[in-house]
């Protein structure tokens, strides 16, 4: 499940429609792996505009478009916190790939805490070109928090920030399995564990 947006979300939900298409092919039986895709808007105006096969293609493979807009409702900057609200309490895990700091990925962190789900991070958002873009963005946030524009909390909201309450750090498949197989919550904040004990 992911958010049909540019990006780590359009890879995500192409790596499920191969995988699915790839099972097919092979002719398994127990085709696993649909993907759902929630949007910031109505399921009659596809955003972005250039995912807008990419969203066929998800229910052509029997995946869902998923929408709280009725159609006709024109897409508001506000129902990209709503959609990532959505995939979080939607999702048993969140992982997170892609996430600068004060971004919409760490917003559906945020929801994925505050519903007791599993979060974790992709080792790709401590890379040297993560870094380097979210240095970027820092520098601008930083210069609008000064003229009053964004809150601190948007400066603060980091991957690292999850890291040290205990959201685990993933690299492929195999660790996230891992990490999901163990209790709920962070599994090594303090907090989360006391309620798991």
């Amino acid at each position: 499940m992911s958010g049909l947006a540019w990006g780590a979300d359009t890879y995500a939900h192409r790596g499920a429609l191969n995988a699915y298409y790839d099972a097919v092919e092979k002719g398994d039986a127990a085709v696993k792996g649909k993907t759902v895709a929630v949007l910031p808007s109505s399921v009659d105006e596809i955003v972005p505009y250039q995912n807008k096969k990419l969203a066929a293609q998800i229910i052509e493979s029997g995946g869902l478009l998923v929408s709280e807009y009725a159609p006709g409702v024109p897409v508001e900057k506000w129902h990209f916190v709503g959609r990532n609200r959505i995939i979080a309490g939607l999702s048993m895990a969140t992982l997170v790939v892609e996430a600068p700091v004060g971004s919409g990925a760490l917003i559906t962190a945020d929801f994925a805490v505050e519903y007791n789900r599993d979060l974790m991070f992709h080792t790709a958002c401590f890379s040297d070109n993560a870094d380097f873009i979210s240095g970027i963005i820092k520098n601008k946030l930083d210069k609008d928090f000064a003229c009053g524009k964004v809150n601190k909390y948007k400066i603060e909201n980091t991957p690292e920030k999850f890291c040290l309450q205990g959201a685990p750090v993933v690299n492929g498949y195999k660790e996230f399995c891992q990490a999901v197989a163990e209790a709920p919550g962070f599994q090594n904040s303090p907090v989360q564990g006391n309620l798991f004990e």
